[in-house]
């Protein structure tokens, strides 16, 4: 079963790098992260997937290529 987004309710992708997890909802942009930076200012976080959502989706489509 899939977590939840806690702000809309829809399906929350998870990505771990090894070191760090971090979570998003693509529906709505809801990010949180387990990283030093994050935990530090969470509030400083809150638009990131929205505002870098190019830059997110790059990143996370090389996390599927060197995955498989």
């Amino acid at each position: 079963m899939f977590a939840a987004c806690p702000a809309c309710g829809k399906r929350l992708y998870e990505y771990r790098d090894g070191r760090w997890t971090e979570q998003i909802c693509w529906h709505c942009g809801h990010y949180s992260s387990n990283t030093p930076a994050f935990s530090a200012q969470p509030e400083l976080f809150r638009d990131v997937v929205r505002k870098n959502g190019a830059f997110f989706m790059k990143k996370y489509a090389y996390y599927a290529r060197c995955l498989t």
